[in-house]
């Protein structure tokens, strides 16, 4: 009796606990076919909207990558304005910023705060140092398609490689199949010179260069120098020759660099290794490359992205445009623990022309300067990079 009981109730509960599964499956696909009904009508939306789909980042001084120090320097600043100029409102903190101000809020998303606004240097101190209009010298393909090749990036270190890189990743689509690409960098290493690269005629080489005044200033390499009180350490002063004798008898301290895949090289300077790596690349127009300043994905990164992916690569930029917030460094280690990202490369511009020379000395200045003007072509003319003078 027992065991037919435990039948009977078998017989009746499951048949019930497949009807309950199956309506469940049911469910679930009903569900999931909703699902990507609302992302591909929520895609379509976006693809044929004017205005790109942004994630609004907000930015005080207090969210920003910067040390205590940095952070008590900004804060000094912010104090000497508003006692200076009478910055009380963003109103009043945003005259003569509008351009860099659209560029930031409207065009990326960033919601800034009224410090971060007073602390924003003025555009014409911008255009007044770099111009108004990104440079790039030269591309040839003119946005021939056919002539679409990978394309693929080179420059020294500390000179905005990969940012480079993330932008034309993320915005440029090529056109011509599975033969191009954006490559992270030229066969043979992104940061040797090109004396000592293959030749390639599959890729395009996007050559970064930078203001060498601020690239001498960022660079945290191993030479004969006291980071602490010199740097960047151009021309020894009596302490370096106390403190390091083998540049007792130099004008000038020497860099040396070990390439994995090249022989150990030196240089008679860190500036000297500035001019000697560019000038290379930019005395091969024999040899398509394309040469773009880091300032100009800095301030204008629409336009650089744009003119290299169409006119020199052949390919489409992608909609909508998208920009590069967060540390460009952030894809790769060994980059050190506070990372440089858009807005604090901006806001060092708020020291003003002083920013470009901190750390050097009168010596290591007119070093600069004379060693740039025996150049036949000097490439801080033709990058519109302003050689400072001594006072």
């Amino acid at each position: 009796t027992i065991i037919t009981s435990m039948r009977r109730r078998r017989a009746v509960i499951q048949p019930k606990s497949r009807r309950q599964r199956k309506d469940s499956i049911f469910l679930l696909l009903s569900l999931l076919g909703l699902s990507i009904t609302f992302l591909m009508v929520f895609h379509v939306i976006t693809m044929l909207d004017d205005e790109p789909y942004k994630k609004t980042i907000r930015v005080s001084l207090d969210s920003l990558p910067l040390t205590p120090k940095e952070r008590d320097d900004y804060r000094k600043i912010i104090q000497k304005r508003q006692q200076e100029k009478n910055y009380h409102n963003k109103t009043e903190a945003s005259k003569g910023k509008e351009p860099l101000l659209k560029l930031l809020q409207q065009e990326a998303g960033i919601k800034l705060d009224q410090d971060i606004i007073q602390l924003l240097p003025t555009w014409e101190s911008i255009t007044n140092l770099y111009g108004s209009n990104p440079i790039l010298r030269d591309c040839s393909n003119n946005g021939n398609n056919e002539a679409a090749r990978s394309l693929a990036i080179a420059g020294l270190f500390g000179s905005g490689t990969n940012l480079a890189s993330k932008y034309l990743k993320r915005n440029c689509r090529m056109v011509s199949g599975e033969q191009t690409s954006i490559r992270w960098e030229v066969p043979g290493g992104k940061h040797v010179p090109r004396n000592f690269l293959p030749s390639s005629q599959d890729v395009l080489p996007v050559v970064m260069i930078r203001d060498p005044y601020l690239w001498m200033i960022s660079l945290d390499v191993q030479w004969f120098h006291n980071s602490e009180r010199h740097c960047p350490n151009l021309v020894p002063d009596e302490r370096d020759h106390r403190e390091f004798p083998s540049l007792r008898s130099k004008s000038s301290i020497p860099v040396h660099i070990q390439y994995p895949s090249v022989k150990h090289l030196s240089w008679d300077s860190l500036f000297h290794l500035w001019m000697d790596w560019y000038q290379q690349y930019y005395d091969s127009r024999t040899e398509d490359r394309v040469m773009i300043r880091y300032e100009d994905f800095v301030f204008f990164p629409y336009q650089t992205t744009k003119y290299l992916c169409e006119q020199c690569a052949g390919g489409q930029l992608k909609h909508p445009f998208t920009y590069v917030q967060p540390s460009a460094k952030a894809m790769g280690p060994g980059h050190g623990e506070f990372r440089t990202n858009w807005i604090t490369s901006i806001l060092r511009f708020s020291y003003g022309e002083t920013y470009r020379t901190d750390g050097f000395t009168v010596q290591d200045l007119e070093f600069v300067k004379t060693n740039a003007q025996q150049e036949s072509s000097s490439l801080m003319d033709v990058f519109h990079y302003p050689i400072v003078y001594p006072s």
